[in-house]
């Protein structure tokens, strides 16, 4: 998790493994984007009160294996 003040931003990310044996391994993670905003009943702005709200968010897979002979 990083804290960006000057923007008003956090940043997550997340990654998990798993290696069944050597060489071959899955790999899962995520991510978001998450910005203070205020909203005035009309429009989100940047004045109080501020709230955190989900921007952008990804997930993603991947697998790799080696194959021997």
């Amino acid at each position: 998790m990083q804290y960006d003040s000057s923007r008003r931003q956090i940043l997550t990310d997340f990654l998990a493994s798993w290696e069944l044996r050597p060489g071959t391994v899955a790999y899962a993670g995520y991510g978001s984007l998450v910005e203070q905003h205020g909203f005035d009943g009309v429009e989100w702005t940047d004045s109080p009160p501020l709230s955190y709200r989900t921007q952008q968010r990804g997930f993603f897979f991947k697998a790799s294996y080696v194959h021997r002979f």
